[in-house]
This record gives C-alpha cells, structure tokens and sequence, in this order.
C-alpha cells in the first residue's frame, strides 16, 4: 500500500506480462510493473471469456459498422506532434466527462456520445468502447469525490486496489453514465463502489480504494 508518492525513476521501470488458458472458454493475463531494483509497483490481473468467430458475430452484429466509409473529423486546435501520439496510441488522453452532478457521498458524470475515434482498436469494424477507457472515467470521477470530500482540489492519491467486472459493453453513438459512491473510510483511506451504465443496462462495476498520498 503507498505510504508516500513514488519517486521518480531514473530509469525505465520494467514490465511483464503473462497469458494462458484456463479452459477453451476461459483465458487469463497476468502483468507486473516492478522498479529498475525489482520491487513490485503495480499488478493487474485480467479474465477473459473467450469466444468462437460465430458466436463474436452474434453478439456484435448490431454493432457492426463500415468504418472506412466515414469522413475524417475536421481538425482542431491540436498540434502534429500531437496527432502522431494519437495514431500511435488514440487513447493517450482521457476522453472529457460531462454533466457532473453531486449528491451527498455520491458523484455522477457522462461520457459521451460515444464517438468512433474512442472505439479505434476494439473491435475491427465492431466499434465499442474500451473497458480500460470506462474504469479510467470511474478512477478520475472517484478521485474528483475523493478531492472534494476532503476539500482539497490539489490532493494527490494512488490506487491501491481495483476489482472490475463487464458484463456487458458501450457501442458507439451511446452515451455512457458514470456513478461513484463513498462507501467509507477516513482522511487517508477511501472506499468507493462505482458503475457505468447505459439506460437500464449495467455495463461494468468497480470496487475501487484510493489512498491519499499528498
């Protein structure tokens, strides 16, 4: 658990990462990020159900779209230097949360709509929304709870355990809601149960803990 903020590496942190099948239908990675002197920073384990090609399209055909036929989005205020980061990584920013709204221990924010720039890479010609890019917006609105029930903007804090299920998936053109709940804890420690839904249907869960470090 962080006790303090890490320091900065003077060298490159070294990384790891595992896959293997657990049956036909059941896969796993497993991936460690350790300091330049091996001391375990960060671990992150991920199950996956895995499936057939025919049973892929039945679950995604709704959302199957011709993307080569889209028009390219007109250009803004962004520089080359960045538009080469996002070809080589479209998701090097996080994407902006809207309509925040606070009540009591509770903080809301959507996403979206989703656009067709935030799906690139997941899935070809199945444009969805990465789970990786709906916990970062989960992460970032509990973080902003945190900040706010401590009353200090500025407060710094590291994630010291993080559970996440999806059941289920955002396909382009919807608008994704965010929730996060304080569950407790004290000035140091804070517990949070978050989830993204669109409409009725739950997309994914955390259970999240955040330290305060600064």
């Amino acid at each position: 658990m962080l006790s303090q903020p890490l320091a900065p590496a003077a060298e490159p942190l070294w990384a790891h990462a595992k896959a293997e099948f657990q049956d036909r239908r059941l896969a796993r990675a497993l991936t460690l990020v350790s300091s330049p002197e091996g001391q375990p920073l960060f671990s992150v384990s991920v199950d996956f159900n895995v499936l057939s090609a025919e049973a892929f399209q039945g679950l995604f055909q709704g959302a199957r779209q011709e993307l080569r036929r889209e028009p390219r989005a007109a250009r803004d205020e962004r520089t080359p230097v960045d538009y080469l980061a996002l070809r080589q990584n479209p998701h090097r920013l996080p994407p902006p949360l809207r309509d925040w709204v606070r009540e009591g221990e509770c903080l809301r924010a959507t996403l979206g709509p989703v656009g067709l720039e935030l799906c690139k890479g997941h899935f070809a010609q199945h444009p969805v929304l990465p789970v990786a890019v709906m916990v970062g917006g989960l992460t970032r609105l509990a973080g902003a709870l945190l900040r706010q029930w401590v009353g200090d903007d500025s407060a710094r804090y590291g994630v010291t355990l993080c559970d996440v299920r999806a059941e289920s998936l955002a396909y382009a053109g919807e608008t994704v809601r965010l929730d996060a709940h304080r569950l407790g804890g004290d000035a140091r420690e804070h517990h949070f149960d978050c989830w993204a839904s669109v409409g009725n249907r739950v997309v994914a869960t955390l259970a999240l803990t955040l330290v305060r470090v600064a």
